[in-house]
């Protein structure tokens, strides 16, 4: 597989993301068909969801051979419950966080609006689970972020790397951040650049902001803490 030509983008390598919606991925084809070098896998939701297919995607993501990421989706419940849903089932089903880079996904909760995360509840978040691990996550978002002021006046946030959702020519970023680490370009369907992945179909597809060997760097540098519960 062979990356769209992208704008300012040197990799020729695909992250993708994944939650029980691509629970029948194979991972083995995404890595050696796909280009795929890692993978953001769903842990949890709000203070007490599991995503169903979390286990089983983990257990192909290392046979394959990828770099595992996870990610928490956010809502409106108190971020210190939110954290410490994420933090046990992480535990539980990978034994820690070595080697694992972490993402806190704030978006508007489309299933239901009333219970989106806000912000400062992300700040919160970011800052709860720094205490609590010793490690930094990327925050994922685009336009609902970016339409309530990013991260200027939320110091957690300001320190955590940019997942950017961008699904136009040229990613645009939020306020607060000089770039974007990795940019979310497509969900397979949507934006300019949508397309399959080979043994996964179309599911969301990021890019690293920088080379092979800064990438390396970069997962080093944000996957090197253990949490405990």
């Amino acid at each position: 597989m062979t990356l769209p030509s992208l704008p300012n983008v040197t990799t020729t390598s695909l992250i993708v993301d994944l939650s029980h919606y691509e629970a029948v991925a194979n991972l083995s084809i995404a890595e050696s068909q796909g280009n795929v070098i890692a993978v953001f896998l769903k842990a949890t939701e709000g203070a007490t969801y599991q995503d169903p297919a979390f286990l089983t995607l983990y257990d192909r993501a290392k046979a394959a051979g990828l770099k595992i990421g996870v990610y928490h989706f956010g809502t409106a419940r108190p971020p210190t419950e939110q954290v410490s849903n994420f933090v046990t089932t992480v535990t539980r089903i990978a034994g820690g966080f070595e080697g694992i880079v972490v993402g806190l996904d704030i978006e508007t909760n489309t299933l239901s609006p009333d219970n989106t995360m806000s912000p400062d509840q992300g700040d919160a978040w970011a800052g709860e689970f720094t205490e609590r691990t010793g490690q930094i996550p990327l925050i994922y978002g685009g336009g609902y972020l970016r339409d309530r002021g990013g991260a200027v006046g939320r110091p957690h946030l300001a320190k955590c790397p940019l997942w950017l959702a961008e699904y136009r020519d040229t990613p645009l970023v939020p306020p607060g951040w000089q770039t974007w680490t990795i940019w979310q370009f497509t969900d397979g369907k949507l934006g300019p650049y949508a397309g399959q992945v080979p043994g996964i179909g179309r599911c969301d597809q990021n890019v690293y902001n920088g080379d092979r060997s800064s990438f390396e760097q970069f997962w080093r540098a944000f996957s090197n803490s253990t949490a405990h519960v």
